[in-house]
Protein backbone atom coordinates (compact mmCIF):
# COMPACT_ATOMS: atom_id res chain seq x y z
CA UNK A 1 0.00 0.00 0.00
CA UNK A 2 2.69 2.18 0.74
CA UNK A 3 4.49 1.82 -2.26
CA UNK A 4 1.37 2.18 -4.52
CA UNK A 5 0.73 5.32 -2.50
CA UNK A 6 4.03 6.62 -3.56
CA UNK A 7 4.03 5.87 -6.92
CA UNK A 8 0.80 7.41 -7.04
CA UNK A 9 1.95 10.57 -5.53
CA UNK A 10 4.79 10.55 -7.55
CA UNK A 11 2.86 10.41 -10.88
CA UNK A 12 0.78 13.60 -9.60
CA UNK A 13 2.93 16.34 -10.49
CA UNK A 14 3.87 15.25 -13.98
CA UNK A 15 0.33 14.41 -15.23
CA UNK A 16 -0.57 18.31 -13.85
CA UNK A 17 2.42 19.60 -15.49
CA UNK A 18 1.33 18.17 -18.87
CA UNK A 19 -1.85 18.83 -18.33
CA UNK A 20 -1.18 22.85 -18.24
CA UNK A 21 1.60 22.50 -21.36
CA UNK A 22 -1.49 20.97 -23.38
CA UNK A 23 -3.96 23.08 -21.96
CA UNK A 24 -1.73 26.26 -23.06
CA UNK A 25 -0.67 25.19 -25.78
CA UNK A 26 -4.63 24.59 -26.99
CA UNK A 27 -5.19 28.23 -25.66
CA UNK A 28 -2.58 29.44 -27.78
CA UNK A 29 -3.19 27.36 -31.13
CA UNK A 30 -7.12 28.66 -31.06
CA UNK A 31 -6.27 31.94 -30.25
CA UNK A 32 -4.06 32.23 -32.98
CA UNK A 33 -6.36 30.18 -35.27
CA UNK A 34 -9.21 32.39 -34.26
CA UNK A 35 -7.27 35.57 -34.58
CA UNK A 36 -5.62 34.32 -37.96
CA UNK A 37 -9.41 33.30 -39.02
CA UNK A 38 -10.61 36.88 -37.92
CA UNK A 39 -8.05 38.85 -39.36
CA UNK A 40 -8.76 36.94 -42.98
CA UNK A 41 -12.00 37.30 -42.84
CA UNK A 42 -11.57 41.32 -42.09
CA UNK A 43 -9.16 41.08 -45.28
CA UNK A 44 -11.97 39.77 -47.61
CA UNK A 45 -14.41 42.11 -46.41
CA UNK A 46 -12.10 44.82 -47.24
CA UNK A 47 -11.80 46.52 -43.28
CA UNK A 48 -8.41 45.37 -42.54
CA UNK A 49 -6.65 47.73 -40.38
CA UNK A 50 -3.59 47.81 -42.18
CA UNK A 51 -4.76 47.04 -45.74
CA UNK A 52 -4.05 49.37 -48.19
CA UNK A 53 -6.66 51.81 -49.79
CA UNK A 54 -9.57 50.36 -47.02
CA UNK A 55 -8.53 53.33 -44.46
CA UNK A 56 -11.37 55.26 -42.98
CA UNK A 57 -9.58 58.39 -44.14
CA UNK A 58 -9.84 57.03 -47.55
CA UNK A 59 -13.82 55.87 -47.34
CA UNK A 60 -14.05 59.65 -46.31
CA UNK A 61 -12.15 61.16 -48.93
CA UNK A 62 -14.66 59.38 -51.43
CA UNK A 63 -17.65 60.35 -49.86
CA UNK A 64 -16.51 63.98 -50.09
CA UNK A 65 -15.43 63.63 -53.78
CA UNK A 66 -18.98 61.68 -54.56
CA UNK A 67 -20.34 64.92 -53.23
CA UNK A 68 -18.14 67.31 -55.21
CA UNK A 69 -18.70 65.14 -58.30
CA UNK A 70 -22.64 65.71 -58.44
CA UNK A 71 -21.49 69.51 -59.39
CA UNK A 72 -20.79 69.20 -63.39
CA UNK A 73 -20.04 71.08 -66.10
CA UNK A 74 -23.16 71.22 -67.23
CA UNK A 75 -24.92 72.22 -63.65
CA UNK A 76 -22.24 75.21 -63.21
CA UNK A 77 -23.19 76.70 -66.72
CA UNK A 78 -26.71 75.94 -66.27
CA UNK A 79 -26.04 78.44 -62.82
CA UNK A 80 -23.88 81.01 -64.55
CA UNK A 81 -26.31 81.40 -67.46
CA UNK A 82 -29.25 82.12 -64.93
CA UNK A 83 -26.66 84.75 -62.99
CA UNK A 84 -25.45 86.75 -66.17
CA UNK A 85 -28.63 86.36 -68.40
CA UNK A 86 -31.37 87.04 -65.69
CA UNK A 87 -28.88 90.04 -64.01
CA UNK A 88 -28.96 91.31 -67.83
CA UNK A 89 -32.56 91.27 -68.27
CA UNK A 90 -33.48 92.10 -64.82
CA UNK A 91 -31.14 95.47 -65.86
CA UNK A 92 -32.71 96.10 -68.78
CA UNK A 93 -36.57 95.74 -68.19
CA UNK A 94 -36.49 98.24 -64.91
CA UNK A 95 -34.14 100.61 -66.72
CA UNK A 96 -36.71 100.19 -70.04
CA UNK A 97 -39.74 100.90 -67.20
CA UNK A 98 -38.34 103.36 -65.14
CA UNK A 99 -37.27 105.97 -68.11
CA UNK A 100 -41.01 105.30 -70.12
CA UNK A 101 -42.07 106.37 -66.96
CA UNK A 102 -39.90 108.75 -65.18
CA UNK A 103 -37.60 110.12 -67.65
CA UNK A 104 -38.76 113.74 -68.46
CA UNK A 105 -36.80 113.44 -72.36
CA UNK A 106 -39.64 110.92 -72.58
CA UNK A 107 -42.74 112.63 -70.76
CA UNK A 108 -42.05 115.84 -72.43
CA UNK A 109 -38.83 116.53 -74.87
CA UNK A 110 -39.32 120.20 -75.24
CA UNK A 111 -39.86 120.25 -70.99
CA UNK A 112 -37.12 122.94 -69.62
CA UNK A 113 -35.85 123.36 -67.07
CA UNK A 114 -36.13 119.71 -66.33
CA UNK A 115 -37.42 118.78 -63.14
CA UNK A 116 -35.13 115.40 -61.97
CA UNK A 117 -37.13 115.77 -58.13
CA UNK A 118 -36.68 112.19 -57.51
CA UNK A 119 -40.19 110.07 -56.80
CA UNK A 120 -39.73 108.22 -53.31
CA UNK A 121 -40.42 104.68 -52.07
CA UNK A 122 -38.67 105.71 -48.65
CA UNK A 123 -39.44 109.41 -48.17
CA UNK A 124 -35.60 111.43 -48.53
CA UNK A 125 -34.00 108.26 -48.39
CA UNK A 126 -35.15 105.69 -51.20
CA UNK A 127 -36.33 106.35 -54.23
CA UNK A 128 -36.42 106.62 -58.21
CA UNK A 129 -34.29 109.80 -60.53
CA UNK A 130 -33.53 109.03 -63.41
CA UNK A 131 -30.36 110.32 -65.06
CA UNK A 132 -27.72 108.66 -67.27
CA UNK A 133 -24.21 108.46 -66.83
CA UNK A 134 -21.66 108.91 -69.40
CA UNK A 135 -18.53 107.70 -67.10
CA UNK A 136 -17.92 104.58 -65.21
CA UNK A 137 -19.02 103.19 -62.08
CA UNK A 138 -20.57 105.90 -59.97
CA UNK A 139 -19.88 108.78 -62.64
CA UNK A 140 -15.95 108.41 -62.54
CA UNK A 141 -14.38 109.54 -65.84
CA UNK A 142 -16.19 111.15 -67.92
CA UNK A 143 -16.29 111.04 -71.61
CA UNK A 144 -14.33 107.83 -72.29
CA UNK A 145 -17.22 105.68 -73.74
CA UNK A 146 -14.48 103.80 -76.35
CA UNK A 147 -12.71 102.96 -73.55
CA UNK A 148 -14.93 101.58 -71.05
CA UNK A 149 -16.66 99.17 -74.28
CA UNK A 150 -12.92 97.85 -74.68
CA UNK A 151 -12.52 97.36 -71.44
CA UNK A 152 -16.08 95.59 -70.85
CA UNK A 153 -15.17 93.37 -73.29
CA UNK A 154 -11.75 92.50 -72.20
CA UNK A 155 -13.26 91.25 -68.80
CA UNK A 156 -16.06 89.37 -70.28
CA UNK A 157 -13.17 87.34 -72.21
CA UNK A 158 -10.84 87.33 -69.12
CA UNK A 159 -14.37 85.75 -67.09
CA UNK A 160 -15.08 83.43 -69.60
CA UNK A 161 -11.72 82.12 -69.60
CA UNK A 162 -10.86 81.87 -66.00
CA UNK A 163 -14.31 80.20 -65.89
CA UNK A 164 -13.92 77.50 -68.41
CA UNK A 165 -10.69 77.29 -69.47
CA UNK A 166 -8.55 77.34 -66.31
CA UNK A 167 -11.40 75.50 -64.24
CA UNK A 168 -13.02 78.18 -62.16
CA UNK A 169 -16.49 76.33 -62.84
CA UNK A 170 -15.89 73.63 -60.20
CA UNK A 171 -15.81 76.47 -57.58
CA UNK A 172 -19.55 77.61 -56.86
CA UNK A 173 -19.31 80.61 -55.00
CA UNK A 174 -16.55 81.84 -57.53
CA UNK A 175 -18.40 81.08 -60.23
CA UNK A 176 -21.94 82.74 -58.37
CA UNK A 177 -19.70 85.64 -58.51
CA UNK A 178 -18.82 86.04 -62.34
CA UNK A 179 -22.33 85.12 -63.28
CA UNK A 180 -23.27 88.32 -61.27
CA UNK A 181 -20.45 90.21 -62.75
CA UNK A 182 -21.19 89.12 -66.11
CA UNK A 183 -24.59 90.29 -65.91
CA UNK A 184 -23.67 93.60 -64.82
CA UNK A 185 -20.91 94.19 -67.53
CA UNK A 186 -23.29 93.40 -69.97
CA UNK A 187 -26.10 95.54 -68.60
CA UNK A 188 -23.83 98.22 -68.89
CA UNK A 189 -22.42 97.54 -72.05
CA UNK A 190 -25.36 97.44 -73.75
CA UNK A 191 -26.06 101.18 -72.98
CA UNK A 192 -22.64 102.28 -73.74
CA UNK A 193 -23.12 100.89 -77.34
CA UNK A 194 -25.91 102.89 -77.64
CA UNK A 195 -28.78 100.55 -78.24
CA UNK A 196 -31.03 101.75 -75.51
CA UNK A 197 -31.99 105.51 -76.99
CA UNK A 198 -35.27 106.60 -77.99
CA UNK A 199 -35.81 108.95 -81.46
CA UNK A 200 -36.35 112.04 -79.09
CA UNK A 201 -33.35 111.10 -76.63
CA UNK A 202 -30.70 113.63 -77.25
CA UNK A 203 -27.72 112.89 -79.30
CA UNK A 204 -25.53 113.51 -76.23
CA UNK A 205 -27.19 110.84 -74.06
CA UNK A 206 -26.89 108.03 -76.94
CA UNK A 207 -24.20 106.31 -75.35
CA UNK A 208 -24.39 106.76 -71.45
CA UNK A 209 -25.65 104.61 -68.86
CA UNK A 210 -28.90 104.74 -67.73
CA UNK A 211 -29.06 105.06 -63.78
CA UNK A 212 -32.92 105.29 -61.87
CA UNK A 213 -32.51 104.19 -58.00
CA UNK A 214 -31.62 107.10 -55.74
CA UNK A 215 -30.73 106.67 -52.42
CA UNK A 216 -29.40 109.15 -49.88
CA UNK A 217 -28.32 109.66 -46.13
CA UNK A 218 -29.02 113.28 -44.82
CA UNK A 219 -26.08 114.89 -43.21
CA UNK A 220 -23.56 111.75 -43.92
CA UNK A 221 -20.69 112.82 -45.91
CA UNK A 222 -20.27 110.85 -49.60
CA UNK A 223 -24.29 109.83 -48.86
CA UNK A 224 -26.24 112.88 -49.66
CA UNK A 225 -26.61 111.45 -51.69
CA UNK A 226 -24.73 109.04 -53.38
CA UNK A 227 -24.52 108.74 -57.17
CA UNK A 228 -27.72 106.84 -59.06
CA UNK A 229 -27.05 103.63 -59.84
CA UNK A 230 -29.02 100.54 -61.52
CA UNK A 231 -29.07 96.83 -61.26
CA UNK A 232 -26.02 96.84 -63.21
CA UNK A 233 -24.22 98.23 -60.86
CA UNK A 234 -25.57 96.27 -57.73
CA UNK A 235 -25.04 93.11 -59.54
CA UNK A 236 -20.89 94.14 -60.14
CA UNK A 237 -20.85 95.44 -56.37
CA UNK A 238 -22.08 92.41 -55.28
CA UNK A 239 -20.15 90.23 -57.57
CA UNK A 240 -16.77 92.00 -56.09
CA UNK A 241 -17.93 91.83 -52.56
CA UNK A 242 -18.34 87.77 -52.82
CA UNK A 243 -15.21 87.73 -54.66
CA UNK A 244 -13.30 89.34 -51.82
CA UNK A 245 -15.36 87.10 -49.05
CA UNK A 246 -14.25 84.09 -51.32
CA UNK A 247 -10.69 85.20 -51.76
CA UNK A 248 -10.44 86.30 -47.86
CA UNK A 249 -12.15 82.82 -46.06
CA UNK A 250 -12.52 80.48 -48.69
CA UNK A 251 -9.86 79.64 -51.30
CA UNK A 252 -8.06 77.82 -49.45
CA UNK A 253 -10.81 75.58 -48.65
CA UNK A 254 -11.37 75.39 -52.81
CA UNK A 255 -8.07 74.55 -53.39
CA UNK A 256 -7.65 71.61 -50.94
CA UNK A 257 -10.82 70.56 -53.06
Amino acid sequence: MMTTDSTSHSESPDAGANARTNAGADARTNAGGNAGGNAGADADAGVGVGAPGNSAEPASLDAGIGVSSRWTFSLAWGVFLLLGVGGLVADLWTKSYMFARYWPYHQNPNQWPISYEPHWWIDGVLGIQTSTNGGALFGMMQGYQVVFVTLSGLALVGLLVWLFAYGAWRDRLLLSCLGLMTGGILGNLYDRLGLWHEPNTPQDFHYHVRDWIHFRLAGVPYFDPWPNFNIADSLLVVGVMLMLIHNFFFAGDATKE
